[in-house]
């Protein structure tokens, strides 16, 4: 369990207004009592010696499989756009359209998830979970900037979507924007963006394709190109496996019922030789999936908003539905200041029910202190 499990300490100074500032320690030894609808749940945390927490600090417990060292944000979309890192990056929904008078809310609209179990949508790996879902535009979610989410050097950034938007339905590339965002931080100079990309493969003339896409500041990444599954007669066995699908029926090709339904994983990121890597379902897809970008050659920060399912571009013009993504977002991980071991990486891309992390957030209401740990 060793960085596996920790908490966050939110504490607020004595200033008018007060300044919060907000870290993330160790655990001992948590236990958590569910004392029934009629009482107050309690946990009894225990930390190491030196940490300062007092009565009235909000402490939030945080359990993974996998490490929390580097945890910026998660969103699980369990009905709503909590970030559940602890860190609280929160989301609010674009109820109206895209363009400079966009409103936004914290309010999740009854739409924007899938239902656990529901006939569409919703596959074996998140069978029971809710997620987001991206069915039209304003369905965006933004993530208000903070410090925290610096890619500017070593960050990793592990998206679980379903794509249910044919490549034959959108424009061609030559004629307008391909591109479909599920998650960006950009503001045009820097930051990254990830999202799939519409191209026209060159074996075949007539057929389209998807290939994941991706950009870190002024660098684009760009994936092999992947199969309109609507077109069997230019796939074969081989594109088949890498073909992003983009509706719930299954697909029949040659008698075989493919496994239309799986969600995707999208990995992004830089590791500690500057070596920026784009990967989907854990294979870095293609030539142009892996360049080293050294920090030195960008190294600010930016300070746009973060959205998923748009880009900055988007919401700032007037278009709409042009770098929407259409389709499902059922988990998105943030870690910045470094990245997951390829042990740990393989564990989430592997596990049959996607691991979910357990958060528990409260006001200290005890103290004692001990010699050579504090509990809480």
């Amino acid at each position: 369990m060793i960085n596996k499990i920790g908490a966050v300490i939110e504490q607020k100074s004595d200033a008018d207004p007060p300044v919060i500032t907000q870290q993330r320690v160790d655990v001992i030894k948590a236990v958590v009592e569910r004392n029934g609808s009629r009482m107050i749940d309690t946990a009894k945390i225990t930390m190491p010696a030196g940490i300062r927490v007092k009565t009235n600090d909000i402490v939030s417990y945080i359990q993974d499989e996998v490490s929390l060292e580097f945890l910026t944000a998660i969103w699980n979309f369990q009905g709503s756009y909590r970030d559940e890192s602890g860190f609280h990056h929160d989301g609010k929904i674009n109820r109206s359209i895209n363009g400079a008078g966009a409103g936004w809310t914290e309010i999740p609209d009854t739409s924007s998830f899938v239902n656990p179990n529901a006939s569409a949508g919703n596959t074996t790996r998140f069978r029971g979970n809710f997620g987001a879902t991206f069915d039209a535009a304003g369905k965006e979610i933004k993530v208000d900037d903070n410090t925290r989410f610096d890619f500017s050097q070593q960050f990793d950034i592990i998206i679980w979507f379903k794509s249910m938007l044919s490549a034959s339905t959108v424009s061609d590339p030559a004629s307008g924007n391909p591109k479909h965002i599920l998650f960006a931080k950009h503001d045009g100079t820097n930051g990254v963006e990830i999202g799939l990309e519409r191209t026209q493969p060159t074996e075949f003339a007539s057929s389209k394709a998807w290939r994941i896409y991706a950009k870190l500041n002024g660098e684009e990444f760009l994936g092999d190109e992947l199969y309109d599954a609507t077109d069997s007669t230019t796939r074969t066995a081989t594109q088949d496996i890498g073909y992003i699908d983009y509706r719930d029926a299954p697909y029949i090709d040659n008698g075989v019922v493919t496994a239309n339904g799986r969600p995707r994983m999208i990995r992004f990121y830089r590791d500690h030789e500057d070596v920026v890597k784009l990967s989907l379902d854990g294979l870095v897809d293609g030539d142009d999936c892996r360049q080293v970008v050294a920090s030195t050659q960008s190294s600010t920060r930016t300070t746009a908003p973060l959205y998923i399912g748009t880009n900055k571009t988007n919401v700032d013009g007037t278009v709409t539905d042009n770098f929407d993504f259409i389709g499902h977002i059922f988990q998105i991980r943030v870690y910045c200041g470094g990245y997951l071991n390829e042990v740990d990486a393989e564990m989430l891309r592997i596990a049959n029910a996607q691991p979910m992390t357990m958060k528990i957030s409260g006001t200290v209401w005890q103290r004692n202190d001990r010699i050579d740990k504090t509990a809480c």
